[in-house]
C-alpha cells in the first residue's frame, strides 16, 4: 500500500494538506535520519517542542486517559490543550484516539513510511456522548512521514472537519463552533506546517 491510499477520503467539510521535504546527500544518510524522524513522530508528548511552536501541547494518555511516557501506539489518545477555553466535556481538553498506525519499507523502490491516523474522541474519564473536541467524529488528521531514496517528507491531511455542535451543551456548543472556525480558516495549518517542519528537520537535538 502507498503512503498516499492511508488518509480517509474526503466526504464533507473543510480539508488540509500540508507537506514539508527535505533532500539529503546519500541515501544512506537519509535512512539513518529517517530514524529520528519516525521517533518524532511517535513521541507525541513533545511535538510542542518539535514545532517549536508553543500555541498547543500534546499528552499521550492511554485508553483509560492516564498519561504515559513511551512511543505511541495504536487505541492509545492524546489530549490537546490549545490556546482558547477547552471544552466542558474534555475536562478543558480536546481528545483524538488514535485509530491506526502503519510502517512498512519497500526494498525494491528504497522506501519505506510511517503514518497515524487519529479522529475526534470523547474523553475517556468524561460521559458525555459526543466527543471533547471541536470537530465532530467524522473528522480524521493523517500524520505520514515518508523515505524515497534520499528525500523525506512529513505530512499532516485533515479531512471532513465540521464543527462539533451535536449533543455538546450550549457553552461547548458555542466554544466549538468558533474554535473550528478559526481552525478552519488557518490556525491548524500554522500549528501543522510548524510539526511538519520539525519532523523532518535535520536538527538532531533529542
Amino acid at each position: 500500500m502507498k503512503h498516499r491510499d492511508i488518509k480517509p477520503p474526503q466526504e464533507k467539510g473543510a480539508s488540509s494538506d500540508i507537506i514539508k521535504t527535505i533532500h539529503l546527500k546519500s541515501s544512506g544518510q537519509a535512512k539513518e535520519h529517517f530514524k529520528i524522524v519516525k521517533k518524532r513522530l511517535l513521541n507525541v508528548s513533545d511535538w510542542h517542542n518539535v514545532s517549536k511552536n508553543p500555541s498547543a501541547r500534546f499528552i499521550l494518555t492511554n485508553s483509560k486517559g492516564e498519561e504515559v511516557f513511551r512511543d505511541a501506539k495504536k487505541g492509545d489518545m492524546f489530549k490537546i490543550k490549545i490556546p482558547a477555553p477547552g471544552p466542558a466535556a474534555g475536562d478543558g481538553f480536546d481528545w483524538v484516539k488514535i485509530h491506526s498506525i502503519k510502517n512498512e519499507i519497500d526494498k525494491d523502490t528504497d522506501s519505506e513510511f510511517l503514518a497515524m491516523i487519529v479522529k475526534p474522541a470523547k474523553n475517556p474519564r468524561g460521559d458525555t456522548i459526543s466527543p471533547a473536541h471541536f470537530f465532530d467524529d467524522k473528522a480524521s488528521s493523517t500524520f505520514i512521514v515518508n523515505r524515497t531514496g534520499k528525500t523525506i517528507s512529513a505530512e499532516v491531511h485533515g479531512r471532513n472537519e465540521n464543527p462539533n455542535v451535536k449533543q455538546t451543551g450550549i457553552t461547548d456548543t458555542i466554544r466549538n463552533a468558533v474554535v473550528a472556525l478559526g481552525a478552519m480558516l488557518g490556525f491548524s495549518k500554522i500549528q501543522w506546517e510548524g510539526l511538519a517542519k520539525g519532523l523532518v528537520s535535520e536538527d538532531e537535538r533529542e
